[in-house]
């Protein structure tokens, strides 16, 4: 996935380049698992002591989001993949089931007309 549909916007903080290098590693292996085209908004935001992340995956095969709040960067983060994952996996498998029973229907279809 190209890095043009892959967005992660920090507010109210700032981050070293080694830790914007680990979200940015941890992110896109998320747009990888993501449908194809998808469009991935992530979003971390500081208020207080809080950070409250978010994280938007758009596209025409489906769309997730998930969100969490925490004190520490790298916790919400593995949080928001973690539930995320869970929903692209559970979207894969249902994505896979209908095909399949497309092509049951199919094959059913040209094997009752081959009698």
């Amino acid at each position: 996935m190209s890095s043009d549909n892959l967005m992660i916007k920090y507010q109210g903080f700032k981050l070293s380049d080694l830790s914007r290098e680990h979200i940015q590693s941890l992110f896109s292996g998320i747009a990888e698992e993501s449908p194809n085209s998808a469009k991935i908004k992530v979003t971390f935001t500081k208020k207080d002591k809080l950070l409250k992340a978010m994280i938007h995956i758009h596209s025409a095969d489906g769309s997730f989001f998930s969100s969490a709040v925490d004190n520490n960067l790298k916790n919400i983060s593995e949080k928001i993949v973690h539930q995320v994952r869970r929903r692209i996996e559970r979207w894969k498998a249902k994505h896979h089931e209908r095909k399949s029973l497309k092509n049951l229907d199919f094959e059913a279809q040209h094997q009752g007309g081959e009698k």
